[in-house]
């Protein structure tokens, strides 16, 4: 069931590179977390943020991505962006 969901986000992610896939994105994200795929999340959210750098949501996910790799500092300055738009 994961690897049907993941093969219909991934579809859906590459039919847009703007904001409106962002979600899809982050979606990807939350779906490779719960796999305990870090890495694979964390590359989904950077891009999730890129696409829609304004979502504070997407931020707040790539903090608490970073913190799980014990990526302090680049946590720290992810969780920076998001008082900034907050």
């Amino acid at each position: 069931r994961d690897a049907e969901a993941k093969r219909c986000l991934t579809r859906a992610a590459g039919l847009g590179y703007g904001p409106e896939a962002a979600g899809v994105w982050a979606s990807l994200a939350s779906l490779a977390t719960a796999q305990g795929r870090h890495a694979e999340a964390l590359a989904a959210l950077r891009r999730a943020a890129t696409l829609a750098p304004s979502n504070a949501a997407h931020w707040r996910g790539l903090a608490a991505t970073l913190a799980s790799l014990e990526r302090h500092d680049e946590a720290e300055q992810a969780l920076r962006h998001v008082v900034a738009l907050e």
